[in-house]
């Protein structure tokens, strides 16, 4: 940097204007319960979300709030039956409303379970989540 003289005989070095912070794209907080916050995605977010990757979509969603099991109950004759299913719970409207969108693209039947569970429970559409949402890491 070069070295500006002063009337004493000292020099300093010359300051330039700081460069103004970089622009995040987060989302501004908002005050509120976060389950009671809008989720509204932008174009190019649901373009990308629900048009280009749904799949990606689907899995990110499962791993964060979803879960994968076997459900046991009694079939009508008494006897027991067990098959797998998925449940995606989210208290957010806007996330469930997104996650039931995505699996519609990807050929997925969801069902409401109560009033913040979504349930994958056909033999189709557990196959088809089964082939791309894989382990939770």
């Amino acid at each position: 940097m070069p070295r500006l003289p002063l009337s004493s005989g000292w020099s300093a070095a010359e300051s330039r204007p700081r460069r103004p912070p970089p622009l995040h794209l987060a989302a501004v907080p908002v005050e509120g319960l976060k389950h009671r916050r809008p989720i509204v995605l932008h174009c190019w977010q649901e373009e990308i979300a629900l048009g280009e990757h749904p799949e990606l979509f689907v899995r990110g969603l499962v791993h964060s709030d979803g879960w994968r099991g076997t459900n046991r109950v009694r079939g009508a004759n008494g006897s027991p039956y067990a098959y797998p299913r998925y449940q995606f719970s989210n208290r957010s409207a806007d996330i469930r409303r997104l996650f039931v969108q995505a699996c519609d693209a990807v050929g997925v039947e969801t069902r409401r379970m109560n009033e913040w569970t979504v349930s994958v429970a056909r033999r189709e559409s557990v196959a088809r989540l089964d082939e791309f949402v894989g382990l939770k890491s």
